[in-house]
């Protein structure tokens, strides 16, 4: 058996390698859920953007036909 070419990464390298893509991957999962705090993940965020456009959506159609059925109404 010949010995492993200076180019080709050893198993000590590949592991190194999985251990650093781990906690990268752990750093962006904990990004997107909050890890220990929810309200500080990019779920959470994100559904309060969309229900924060929901709410200003309503009102704004609320307004708009309480507007129109005054000069209607008059």
């Amino acid at each position: 058996m010949s010995p492993p070419r200076q180019d080709e990464p050893n198993n000590r390298d590949i592991m190194a390698r999985i251990d650093q893509l781990d906690q990268r991957f752990e750093r962006v999962e904990s990004f997107i859920t909050g890890d220990r705090d929810p309200e500080k993940g990019i779920i959470v965020r994100l559904d309060r953007i969309e229900q924060n456009h929901e709410n200003r959506k309503w009102w704004t159609q609320t307004a708009v036909g309480a507007g129109l059925a005054s000069m209607i109404g008059s």
